[in-house]
Order: C-alpha cells, then sequence, then structure tokens
C-alpha cells in the first residue's frame, strides 16, 4: 500500500484556498500511483479560529467544501480532517458540531462508525483539549457525548476502519494520542482491534513550543512499539490565531516503525509530501531525514517563520521599527530582517536629550550591519512645543495646571515615538511598525500605554 501524508500549510478561516491547496496534493498523489492520501486535522477549516465556529455561513463552506474532497476520490482514498455538523441542539445551545475525521473512497465517504443500525460517515475526536490555547469544548461535542447520547459503550463506536484490502487503519485526532492525563485511551483501543495489517495514523494540527519535538516523539513512538504498529502523525504547518494569540506550527510530522523507530521524519516549518510504502509492518521510504534544528536555532527559525507568514497574510511588505539601541529593538530589526529583507526593515532612531551618545551609536550600528535604511529623528523640540502649548491652556472653573513634567513627561516621550512618529512614517511608507515590547512587560502591562504597547506583533 502506497500512501502519500502530505504536511500541509492550512490557512485559518479560508476552506476555499485549503481546499484548492489539497486538490492539488491529491493530483500529486495520483501520479505517484498512491493508495491513500492523508491530510491534517482541520484542514479545511483551520484549527485556532475563535469564535468563527459560531458562523453559520462558515459552518456551511465548510460542508460543502468537504464533499468537494469526497468527490476527488474516484481513483485514490483520501483520509482528512474537517468540522462535521449534525442536526439538534447541544448542551451549549447551538447544532452538534464535532472536530472530526473523514474518509472518502469512489466519490463518496466512508462510514467510520456503524454499531448496531448506527452509522456515521466520520470519527469525531475522542478527547478534547481545554487548557493553554485550547479550548475546544467551547465549541465542539467528542466521541464520549456522542457513545453516552446513544448509549453505546464507546469502543462500539471507536473502530479501526478497514480497507477493501482488508488493511486497517486506525483512525485518531491528536490530543487523542496524548492520553496521560486521561481514563480513556483511544490508541489502545483501536490497536486492540486491529489485525497483522495495521497501520496507526494520527492526523494533527499541533501549534509549536520548545521543547515538544522530544515529547512528541516519545508519545507517539511508545503508541507505535507498545502495539507493534506502524504509525504516522502528521501535522500542519502554518500560523493560526486564536483570538488572542498567535501560534506557529512546526510541522515535524513523522512515521515510525512497529519498533518505535523512526522511519522519516518530515522537515520544519514547510509544507512537504512524500510517498510511504506499506507492506505489512515493514514501512518504505526512499528519502532520508534531514537533520532538525533544536534549541535557539529552532526558536529563530519559528520566530522568522511565523513573522513571515503573517506578514505575507496581512499583505505587508515593509515595517518601520524604532531603534532605540537597545536589545529589545535589535531583536525585532534582526527577525524582521531576515523574515523580510533588510531593504524593507526601516530604522528609525528617536533620541531626546536624555539618550546617550552610546545608545544613538548602537543604533546606528545595527542599521549599518544589517543594511537596513535608517533615519535619526530627534524628537525633543516636538514634545517641547506640545508641553509649552498645553501649559498655556486653562480649563474654565479649575485652576488645575496642565504642566507635563516627571513620569507624564516621560511617558509622553515613548507616546511620541510611537503613535506619532513611527505610526506617521508607517503611514507615508505604506508600512506598518513594530511593538518591541518584551513578552514580560506586555503581559504586566509595565510598559506605557499607547506608547510601547503600540504596533504589530
Amino acid at each position: 500500500m502506497k500512501i502519500y501524508p502530505v504536511q500541509m500549510n492550512v490557512v485559518p478561516g479560508k476552506p476555499e484556498l485549503n481546499f484548492e491547496t489539497l486538490k492539488k496534493e491529491v493530483e500529486k498523489a495520483v501520479l505517484n500511483q498512491c493508495d491513500l492520501v492523508v491530510f491534517p486535522e482541520m484542514c479545511l477549516s483551520g484549527y485556532l479560529i475563535g469564535d468563527l465556529w459560531e458562523e453559520h455561513s462558515f459552518l456551511d463552506q465548510c460542508v460543502e467544501y468537504g464533499n468537494r474532497v469526497a468527490s476527488l476520490s474516484n481513483s485514490i482514498d483520501i483520509l482528512f480532517g474537517n468540522v462535521a455538523r449534525e442536526d439538534g441542539i447541544g448542551e451549549n445551545g447551538r447544532p452538534f458540531l464535532y472536530n472530526a475525521a473523514f474518509y472518502a473512497s469512489k466519490g463518496r465517504f466512508e462510514p467510520l462508525i456503524h454499531s448496531k443500525g448506527i452509522v456515521k460517515h466520520f470519527l469525531p475526536k475522542t478527547l478534547l483539549p481545554c487548557y493553554r490555547e485550547f479550548d475546544e469544548p467551547r465549541y465542539f461535542s467528542d466521541l464520549r457525548r456522542l457513545a453516552f447520547s446513544l448509549n453505546q459503550p464507546l469502543e462500539a463506536l471507536l473502530k479501526p476502519y478497514t480497507r477493501k484490502d482488508g488493511i486497517q487503519i486506525g483512525i485518531s485526532i491528536c490530543e487523542d494520542a496524548w492520553d496521560s492525563i486521561y481514563e480513556i485511551k483511544p490508541v489502545s483501543i483501536l490497536a486492540s482491534q486491529m489485525n497483522e495489517n495495521g497501520f496507526l495514523i494520527n492526523i494533527s494540527c499541533s501549534p509549536f513550543t520548545l521543547g515538544k519535538t522530544d515529547a512528541r516523539h516519545r508519545v507517539f513512538a511508545a503508541h507505535a512499539s507498545q502495539n507493534k504498529i506502524p504509525l504516522l502523525y502528521l501535522n500542519s504547518v502554518g500560523t493560526q490565531n486564536n483570538g488572542k494569540n498567535i501560534y506557529a506550527f512546526e510541522g515535524d510530522s513523522c512515521v515510525y516503525r512497529a519498533t518505535g523507530e523512526k522511519a522519516f521524519e518530515y522537515p520544519k516549518f514547510e509544507s512537504y509530501s512524500t510517498v510511504i510504502e506499506l507492506d505489512g509492518k515493514e514501512i518504505k521510504v526512499s528519502e532520508k531525514s534531514k537533520p532538525q534544528l533544536t534549541g535557539m536555532a529552532e526558536v529563530r527559525k519559528a520566530l522568522v517563520y511565523m513573522l513571515s507568514e503573517n506578514l505575507k497574510r496581512w499583505g505587508i511588505e515593509r515595517v518601520v521599527i524604532g531603534a532605540s539601541g537597545g536589545i529589545d529593538s535589535a531583536v525585532s530589526a534582526v527577525l524582521y530582517t531576515e523574515a523580510l529583507g533588510a531593504d524593507r526593515v526601516f530604522l528609525v532612531n528617536m533620541p531626546t536629550r536624555f539618550n546617550s551618545k552610546t545608545t544613538r551609536n548602537a543604533a546606528k550600528d545595527l542599521a549599518d550591519n544589517l543594511g537596513c535604511p535608517y533615519l535619526e529623528a530627534p524628537i525633543t523640540d516636538t514634545i517641547d512645543v506640545f508641553c509649552r502649548g498645553l501649559s498655556s491652556l486653562s480649563f474654565e472653573r479649575s485652576s488645575v495646571s496642565l504642566k507635563v513634567e516627571g513620569i507624564h513627561y516621560e511617558n509622553l516621550q515613548a507616546r511620541t515615538r510611537s503613535a506619532t512618529f513611527l505610526a506617521t512614517i508607517a503611514s507615508v511608507l505604506n508600512a506598518a511598525f513594530t511593538c518591541n515590547g518584551n513578552k514580560s512587560e506586555v503581559m504586566t502591562g509595565y510598559c506605557t500605554l499607547y506608547g510601547d504597547t503600540c504596533g504589530i506583533v
């Protein structure tokens, strides 16, 4: 059996774009004479899309494009992730929605649940994460609730899919494999029902976290070796936004032998597909895995990748950065230069009489070293003119003074730099300007509102 797993760049909230990508990959798989092409979790809709899950027109789109995927399966089987919708009202007052897997063959969806007259042409995710960036129970029901509502044991619904050639595929979705904190073990339930011609597939949409690669390999290698069944872990790439934060998806898909050994590891942070041959418990891949980045090199790659993907998606081709001569703006300048190119990163140093020659020289050296356009724009005169004008004004029926001094003067410098100078320069250049505040400052509010908090990313 020849399998074509696609590590796909999923564009959140754009099923029409994702369908076109999927269609092209299906065509490639057919040309490679493959039997099955596999795509990641929620590959049509996107995964982290916030309350877009509550838009009925968007759900209609997802269902429509899911049906179009099925129509592509006349000459090859297709396994992919999408949202499943059923009639009725769930306990949250909305229609029943499932994060689900679909298997299409001969132009139609195959039943993935069939028990005592119950037939479902999709398989819901069993375990829904609700921690950190994950909030799936807010929108979706799971297989456990479905089993309960049908008065069926979970094992009766969670079964491997058997192809017409007798090969069984145990399908799980992302969190289903991260089962150490759960009483229910979906992968073990599937494996216990599989024959000698079995193959485990986990379709995922798992965001990048430093150190997650090692943990992921431990989890999936253990599933393969403990059950003595080859396993495919398939993740997506790209960036997605849950309405609170932007997350990068590194891919790092991997094929494991029945011993738990890696047969092939996909490259990180790029769309990729290859042909895998399954012969019983033997896995054959014609190419070798590339060396993977680790540690800070991996973090740097993730940051540049996230910036590149989002700037491209937002249509931003230039950025303006306030270069103070400090470390935060220097890091921003380096990352944006790698993402866009030096000629599209404009560095602006905005000193007052309080700034030393050392920091001004450091900002200039930064621009020279990176090859970025550079401007020194002193702001003291602008601030002083504003302060004199404001102090000459007075409220009616009040003697309060409008003299700007102390911390108010300090904050005015930050606001003048960001909300006035950088915002105006960016507007003139048809660019965006960056927020250089580090994460701890922004999280704790230890920065100037409308000053250090302004800017993108």
